[in-house]
């Protein structure tokens, strides 16, 4: 009934809506779902922050030297496929949190160390 009135009192004061078409139009739209497009124009979009990891390799400890691990990403996809080092890699993914990981790699194998992650490193390259 409130809605009567309001449109009894747009049609008094000469808008020139009509009392059917306010009354049914604002009934109409809450009971249709809204499209995709539309729902994506009414909502605030959503800033996502991909942090991103940098991944050293330890050169030198001696003199706190280490390199860009470039291919970490694509090592770290070989190693997983083939079940390596699957203790190691969840170390660095741990570690990416804080977005960097000083690894080392003795022997041909790596290693994570919380000792490393907080010391200073030079970073060079090679």
């Amino acid at each position: 009934m409130g809605k009567l009135l309001l449109g009894g009192s747009v049609l008094a004061t000469g808008t020139g809506v009509g009392l059917g078409g306010a009354w049914l139009g604002s009934s109409k739209e809450d009971s249709t779902p809204k499209s995709l497009e539309e729902e994506s124009k009414d909502s605030t979009p959503e800033v996502v922050e991909v942090k991103k990891c940098e991944v050293f390799l330890i050169k030198r400890e001696a003199d706190s030297t280490a390199n860009v691990f470039s291919d970490w990403e694509r090592q770290k996809q070989e190693d997983l496929t083939a079940n390596r080092n699957v203790d190691f890699w969840k170390s660095v993914d741990e570690g990416c949190k804080n977005g960097k990981v000083y690894v080392s790699k003795l022997g041909g194998v790596f290693k994570y160390s919380l000792e490393h992650q907080s010391k200073n490193w030079k970073i060079v390259t090679e």
